[in-house]
């Protein structure tokens, strides 16, 4: 009898090992930015029904990290991008302007250290009115620009280096709620993580020009 209960025993602990996924089942956070770091392509998704710009960043599918935008007109918008979870990864803030920037924004890690800034500029036209994106060192010298953009209409965009060589392809996928494909070229200029928070600042921007 207690062979026999010795027996069962053993076969419910060995479904159950069959059955439970094991921590190593789960993409670790270095894993899930390995995954972004070497993607050719990236997702950006806004979320819908939040009280706040929120989008989930994905690879292949799979959420590899998010971003959150806080739009504050008293103290300037914010976009914090982080890992599966929860930590700081990088994190925009907008600031007084700077050169002949209509706007700008300084760039930082998860322990406020400046990376670069982003600049926004006004391009009036005649027949339009429209924005190009400026990206900086930490030292504020440029290391690109994007293409002028027009937000209401807003489908593709490139973000270039100073010599006019494509670095990200941006373009609006057909989708219920905005979604945009980050199509990676080259990150030698322009850093990754600043491209994907740019995808995040134009929708929110362009929503808020739609409103």
């Amino acid at each position: 009898m207690k062979q026999i209960i010795t027996l069962l025993l053993m076969s419910v602990l060995l479904l159950a090992g069959c059955t439970t996924p094991t921590p190593q089942d789960k993409p670790s956070v270095e894993e899930s930015l390995e995954t972004l770091n070497n993607a050719k392509t990236i997702t950006v998704n806004e979320q819908p029904f939040s009280l706040s710009k929120e989008y989930v960043i994905e690879v292949d599918g799979k959420k590899v990290a998010t971003v959150e935008g806080e739009l504050i007109k008293m103290f300037g918008d914010k976009f914090t991008m982080k890992d599966t979870d929860g930590n700081i990864i990088i994190q925009e803030q907008e600031i007084k302007r700077f050169g002949r920037l209509s706007r700008s924004a300084v760039i930082q890690d998860k322990k406020g250290k400046t990376l670069g800034f982003i600049g926004e500029k006004t391009a009036t036209k005649f027949t339009s009115i429209g924005y190009y994106f400026h990206f900086f060192d930490k030292n504020q010298k440029q290391i690109g620009v994007s293409d002028q953009i027009n937000f209401s209409v807003m489908k593709k965009n490139n973000f270039m280096d100073n010599k006019g060589n494509v670095d990200y392809k941006v373009s609006k996928n057909f989708a219920l709620t905005n979604s945009y494909d980050l199509e990676v070229k080259d990150t030698s200029n322009i850093p990754l993580y600043d491209a994907i928070l740019m995808v995040c600042i134009e929708d929110a921007i362009a929503s808020k020009d739609d409103e």
